[in-house]
């Protein structure tokens, strides 16, 4: 501690340490769960043996704009078809 860095309240710091409003870890409770919470999110991205699990796999829509009204319609048309035909994707 020193005024370059002086000392700061931790009891409002959420998981990361950045303070979260409105969220007051008060207790031995609180910070344990908090502390679960964070280390459960982490270690499902990572196998047993260790190495880290692929991510999902990701497809993303770009569409550009058009002067026909329908444009929108069909784009979305599509984005449901896709959910519909791959829901994890």
């Amino acid at each position: 501690m020193t005024v370059a860095n002086p000392p700061r309240d931790e009891s409002f710091h959420g998981p990361g340490g950045p303070p979260t409003p409105g969220v007051r870890l008060d207790s031995t409770a609180h910070i344990m769960s908090s502390i679960g919470a964070e280390l459960a999110g982490r270690l499902s991205l990572v196998a047993l043996d260790g190495r880290r699990r692929p991510a999902p796999p990701a497809l993303v829509l770009v569409a550009h704009g058009s002067r026909d009204p329908r444009a929108l319609s069909t784009v979305r048309a599509l984005m449901d078809r896709v959910r519909e035909l791959r829901p994890r994707l």
